[in-house]
């Protein structure tokens, strides 16, 4: 067990299996860890554990979260451990991201493979709903008499109806051409609205977060640029893995190709974002796509820890 002294002094609280997440090297790794384990603890402690053991140089390495609250919360921590454990060097260099985040760097050099041009603008979800509201005969209309019989109603109701499905078709890399060719009347009309969506996004050369990611996963099929996007993280970190859906999974592993050096940290009988498309299933199928992947369960320490 590779695990630096410092650590050990400022965290004396580390039991056994703690320690061998934190002390983890190379190859894949999966977490078990349940509420008030020290998952998030055991992430940053790993980081760190790899700049001050020297296994790693801090532009290597990569923390990975789901949303700007809990990626602003793991940087501050993180700096906070590093600063503790006098490991400041280049501390900025080390990247703490949310998913969105990653993919945005995906496409900052490949818009063009996505249909997008230079300078795109990312929408939020009220940007999204005013944009299907302003497009709404074009996007909704021509299936509006389907969609109404599930209860949509015009205007800004309608709007969020459509952003809740076709951000679920995202997540789950539903492909809308085939939803368009159901049989189903209510599924065809997603699909064709999905379409048309999709096409007004890229005439305005604009993004929302479900497509950022449709469409980093897209780009990232291309072999030469998973592997150049691949080469350049050598340790990936994921807290709340469990909180994943079918198409950040596929981004992650494409993102872990080169170096397999992959770890991630979740509870598998928690998930915040199921009604988003999240997964547990890809917590519990991570060992049969990462072969050879260790396998660690934290233990509770307390009632409220993270």
């Amino acid at each position: 067990m590779d695990i630096s002294p410092i650590i050990l002094r400022m965290h004396p609280e580390l039991d056994p299996e703690q320690q061998r997440v934190v002390a983890h090297g190379p190859g894949a790794m999966l977490a078990i860890a349940g509420p008030g384990s020290g998952k998030t603890l055991c992430v940053e402690l790993r980081a760190l554990n790899l700049l001050l053991t020297g296994q790693s140089g801090p532009g290597d390495i990569v923390l990975c979260t789901f949303g700007r609250d809990a990626a602003g919360e793991l940087q501050r921590r993180f700096t906070q451990s590093a600063l503790r454990c006098g490991a400041h060097k280049e501390l900025s260099r080390v990247r703490i991201s949310t998913l969105h985040g990653l993919c945005r760097r995906v496409l900052a050099s490949h818009a063009a493979e996505a249909g997008l041009g230079a300078g795109y603008r990312l929408l939020d979800e009220q940007e999204q709903q005013l944009l299907m509201q302003q497009q709404f005969h074009f996007v909704l209309g021509p299936d509006w008499d389907v969609l109404t019989r599930r209860g949509w109603r015009e205007g800004a109701h309608g709007a969020a109806e459509a952003a809740r499905h076709f951000d679920r078709i995202c997540d789950e890399l539903v492909d809308p051409d085939v939803l368009a060719g159901s049989e189903r009347p209510f599924t065809a009309a997603l699909g064709r609205s999905l379409l048309r969506y999709r096409e007004l996004l890229l005439s305005k050369n604009a993004v929302d977060f479900a497509h950022l990611q449709v469409w980093a996963e897209r780009v990232l099929q291309d072999d030469d640029v998973a592997a150049r996007a691949s080469d350049a993280i050598r340790h990936l970190m994921v807290d709340e893995f469990q909180d994943t859906s079918r198409v950040q999974m596929r981004i992650l592993h494409r993102l872990a190709g080169v170096h397999r050096n992959i770890n991630v940290v979740g509870d598998d009988d928690q998930s915040i974002y199921r009604f988003r498309g999240a997964s547990v299933a890809n917590l519990l199928e991570f060992p049969r796509r990462f072969p050879g992947c260790r396998v660690l369960a934290a233990r509770p320490r307390n009632a409220d820890g993270a």
